[in-house]
């Protein structure tokens, strides 16, 4: 199997041996966690003042905090998000090579062909510079990833030794 037969794989939801796949983080999930706790306490506070024989305005007010806290937490998808589903941001690494699928389009190393790997820090981002053999350079935010912190140290493993070099700026 291709390197790219691999990210058409992982793409379909399933993920072949040896494989590794760094899907993108989402930035939101934090948030709909917190209005979904909040959603379930309006809730529960809802149901308290119900039987504890509250008003129907003070039922309706906090059964209606609850609805619009449970909407909130609800994750949507934007038209374009919808139409571009299987173009999302993502890094597989497979025994022989690593694909990288951004805005920056689609790209490939063998590693064979990768000269170098190192890290940068840059405005409190960990960043992962991948530069082949023909000198062509990728620059991924590792923290953009779930699990990106990992990145670095999975594609240093697999590449010759004398070509992966962490260094930090």
């Amino acid at each position: 199997m291709t390197d790219i037969e691999a990210l058409l794989s992982v793409d379909a939801g399933r993920t072949p041996a040896g494989t590794v796949a760094f899907r993108v983080a989402d930035p939101d999930q934090a948030a709909r966690r917190l209005w979904a706790a909040i959603s379930g306490v309006a809730a529960l506070a809802t149901l308290g003042t119900g039987i504890g024989g509250g008003g129907r305005v003070a039922v309706s007010l906090l059964g209606l905090t609850a609805a619009i806290f449970a909407v909130l937490a609800t994750r949507t998808l934007s038209e374009d998000e919808d139409e571009e589903r299987s173009k999302k941001p993502i890094v597989v690494i497979t025994p022989r090579g690593v694909v990288i699928r951004d805005g920056s389009g689609l790209r490939h190393w063998q590693f064979e062909d990768l000269a170098s790997v190192s890290t940068r820090w840059h405005m409190d981002r960990l960043l992962l510079v991948l530069v082949g053999q023909d000198g062509k350079r990728a620059l991924v935010d590792c923290q953009r990833f779930r699990r990106g912190h990992r990145l670095p140290e999975i594609i240093s493993r697999r590449v010759k030794p004398g070509a992966a070099q962490t260094a930090q700026a």
